[in-house]
Formats: C-alpha cells, sequence, structure tokens
C-alpha cells in the first residue's frame, strides 16, 4: 500500500489520481466530515459523511485511524487497506498505519516550500481565511518532531505531477521487490 503525506497543497490528492489513472492503484476512499469541494464526488474522491454517523463508525471500530483535522473528522476503514491500494494521511493517520505491521505499506512523505503551496491553493480558489488556517496548522502538523517514519521524501515545488507519480512507482516497485 502506497502512503501519501504532506502538508497542504504539496500534490497529494493530484499525484493519487494519476497513479489511479496510469499504474491502476486504487484509492482507499476515505472518509471525512468536511465539506465537498468544487469538483470533488462522493464515494470517489472520499466518503462524505455526517459527524454523527462517523462518530458511530468510529464507536463501532471500523476505522484503522482517525484524526481531527481543521475541526473536521478523517478516517480510513478498515476495509479499504488492502494491495495495490494508496491512502492519503497525514501525520497522526501514518502512525497508526504503521501499526497494522504490513511489509507491504510505503510511505512517501510530498512536500513543497509555503509559498508555492499558497500559490496552489489560491489558483484552486481556495478562500484567504482557509489558506491561512492550512498553513498555521501545517505549520505545526508537519513539523519536523511530529513527522513519523517515511519512506521516501519528494520535493514537488520544481515537479510537474506525472514526474511524481512516476518517480514514486518507480520507488515503490524497487521496494516490493527488496521486500
Amino acid at each position: 500500500m502506497i502512503i501519501l503525506c504532506g502538508p497542504s497543497a504539496c500534490g497529494k490528492t493530484e499525484v493519487g489520481k494519476y497513479l489511479s489513472l496510469h499504474f491502476n492503484i486504487k484509492k482507499a476512499i476515505t472518509n471525512t466530515t468536511r465539506e465537498k469541494r468544487v469538483g470533488e464526488v462522493d464515494k470517489i474522491d472520499y466518503y462524505f459523511t455526517s459527524k454523527e454517523d462517523f462518530l458511530k463508525m468510529k464507536e463501532e471500530d471500523q476505522f484503522v485511524e482517525t484524526t481531527l483535522y481543521n475541526n473536521n473528522y478523517y478516517g480510513c476503514l478498515k476495509s479499504e487497506v488492502g494491495k495495490d491500494k494508496l491512502v492519503i494521511l497525514e501525520p497522526e493517520g501514518v502512525k497508526n498505519f504503521l501499526k497494522l505491521n504490513d511489509k507491504s505499506i510505503c510511505v512517501f512523505y510530498l512536500s513543497a516550500e509555503e509559498e508555492k503551496r499558497v500559490d496552489r491553493m489560491r489558483y484552486r480558489k481556495d478562500k484567504e481565511e482557509d489558506i491561512k488556517k492550512r498553513i498555521e496548522n501545517d505549520r505545526f502538523s508537519f513539523s519536523k518532531e511530529r513527522l513519523p517514519f517515511y519512506n521516501y521524501q519528494i520535493n514537488t515545488d520544481n515537479l510537474t505531477i506525472e514526474q511524481v507519480a512516476n518517480q514514486i512507482m518507480s520507488l515503490y516497485q524497487d521496494y516490493l521487490k527488496a521486500m
């Protein structure tokens, strides 16, 4: 399983889509209580779930991990974990997946300079107040001391989505061969 981790607007979602489309890596669809963004589709991008339903599923131990990020809940159902799958997580989520002790899990940390990420969020038409909150939250959530173990780090500042995805696939295939 490929895990993508990184701060807001470093390319995780678009890289995940590219891997799915070009390499047949299926995105593990995570649940979230946040509102849909423009262009997102329920049961494709996320399972958009009410807070009440999410908390009930959490109580029933249906998730590998859950987290509260920017006042919204996120979690990956145990039923979504599998071979040739991909999931996008924040640091605490990565720690929970690593507890599964599944040797096929490979963690990629995607990074990008803050200024570049702000430009990307503006390009995708995020609200300025949301951009500010995300940047402030990311400074804490993705600080060096909070980052979990990762197998590979890729700086996405000057790479296309295609280049990042191809690099991930090459590294992942090498990683699986070495197991």
